[in-house]
């Protein structure tokens, strides 16, 4: 999702309106979903859309290694264990809430 104007703060209030309303909905047969969600903005985060695409997209794996259904923020580090991804990079873990805790939103 393309939020213009909107900076880093601004995004994160967004996505996690996504995320609740997402999460919350009943869909037929009683299906429910979740997602999780990588905040990047521009030009904190990259000066070319690629790069900010690149950085949201490692936020989003870092916010589906923590548990899903929460919100990673690429950005300064926080955490500092290290894990590794399907792919072998390391990531911090997310401290807080996770495994739809709701509550796993850092910065990256």
């Amino acid at each position: 999702m393309l939020l213009p104007e909107t900076d880093k703060a601004g995004a994160s209030i967004e996505a996690e309106r996504l995320r609740d309303t997402i999460s919350s909905t009943q869909f037929p047969g009683g299906v429910s979903i979740t997602i999780s969600v990588g905040v990047a903005t521009f030009p904190e985060d990259g000066q070319h859309a690629t790069e900010v695409l690149a950085r949201a997209e490692d936020a989003v794996k870092r916010a589906k290694i923590s548990g899903r259904n929460c919100i990673a923020m690429s950005g300064e580090l926080q955490a500092p264990t290290d894990i590794a991804n399907t792919h072998g990079k390391k990531f911090p873990t997310l401290h807080g809430a996770n495994r739809y805790g709701h509550r796993c939103s850092h910065r990256w």
